[in-house]
């Protein structure tokens, strides 16, 4: 099947998108000496630490410089890689615990950005970390039964960063770990309808976790006829075609929702994912209403965050990417 003309129109805005976030969140990156400089703050006026929102501001900045050549975020990047270097001795301990949700997340992040950066060029000795994150991230899903978590303790997001950088970095013990968990707990059924998903159950709610266990199978499995068979056939159909309004965090849940539709799109070259795809997007472009490629957690935030920024970063870069696993 031929590729969209949508696509390339798509991809040509990309770079674009990604200067203009990473110039949202550079401008809350501190400057002044001490144990936070390099962090990007959440929210405009004060340092304030922020670790996994530091990591995913890297991985705006290192896409951005993948996909232009260009190094306009590297000093950036490289203030953030100081501070999750120090800060990491305290967030990312060796062995999680059972229960914990903060740091496995923060691991996950972490690997995100440190995958995404290493495709910028970056020097090997920023990659030390990362190989722990995945250690300890695969130590702790090996006995890890599957919870109802959401936001940060969504094992789906979990896994698919983990079998990414697993994937990427020839970490088979890793890999088959995450593909393990995946097996075990998600499977190649019908997975859950997004618009089922329950609202308001927890502090915070940005990903899709339908999507996310999707996402993960994506990961885990490869690029095989039937992946692209369950995704045309099982998966697409219980998929919204359209932004779907939440009580919570709803643009980085849609966003995370059109991480999976332009993957799926990617991965089958059927339309009717790039539709859905498509009017995500539009929405959230529309939201977006001083152009700087930044988001608040809904239409009614006052400023943007991290969090939000990246997942629309990262949708926009999920279709047509040379990768058809979300954020490498």
């Amino acid at each position: 099947m031929p590729l969209d003309a949508r696509v390339p129109t798509h991809r040509a805005i990309v770079v674009s998108h990604l200067e203009r976030a990473g110039g949202a969140l550079e401008r809350r990156q501190i400057e002044a000496a001490g144990a936070l400089r390099g962090s990007v703050s959440p929210t405009d006026g004060g340092d304030q630490d922020d670790f996994v929102g530091t990591l995913m501001a890297v991985w705006v900045w290192a896409r951005h410089q993948t996909l232009s050549g260009q190094s306009r975020f590297e000093a950036s990047r490289e203030a953030a890689w100081r501070y999750v270097r120090e800060a990491g001795v305290a967030r990312l301990p060796e062995q999680l615990e059972v229960g914990d949700v903060a740091a496995p997340f923060a691991a996950a992040c972490l690997l995100r950005a440190a995958l995404a950066d290493r495709e910028a060029g970056s020097e090997v000795a920023r990659q030390a970390i990362a190989d722990l994150a995945c250690q300890a991230l695969h130590g702790y899903l090996g006995g890890l039964e599957r919870g109802p978590g959401r936001g940060a303790a969504d094992a789906g997001f979990w896994v698919m960063s983990l079998a990414d950088y697993a994937r990427a970095s020839d970490e088979e013990r890793a890999l088959r770990a995450a593909v393990e968990y995946a097996d075990r707990h998600f499977g190649l059924r019908t997975p859950p309808e997004p618009m089922a998903e329950p609202q308001g159950t927890a502090p915070r709610d940005f990903f899709s976790t339908a999507a996310t266990q999707v996402l993960a199978q994506i990961a885990t499995q490869g690029e095989t006829p039937f992946l692209g068979a369950w995704l045309r056939e099982r998966v697409l159909p219980v998929l919204p075609a359209a932004f779907v309004p939440r009580a919570r965090d709803e643009h980085a849940w849609n966003a995370s929702l059109a991480w999976l539709l332009g993957a799926g799109y990617t991965m089958t070259h059927e339309v009717r994912f790039l539709d859905g795809y498509f009017a995500i997007l539009k929405v959230l472009s529309a939201r977006d209403t001083d152009g700087d490629g930044a988001l608040g957690v809904d239409a009614g935030s006052p400023s943007f965050e991290t969090l939000a920024t990246w997942a629309w970063a990262t949708a926009m870069d999920a279709v047509g990417a040379a990768s058809s696993r979300v954020g490498t």
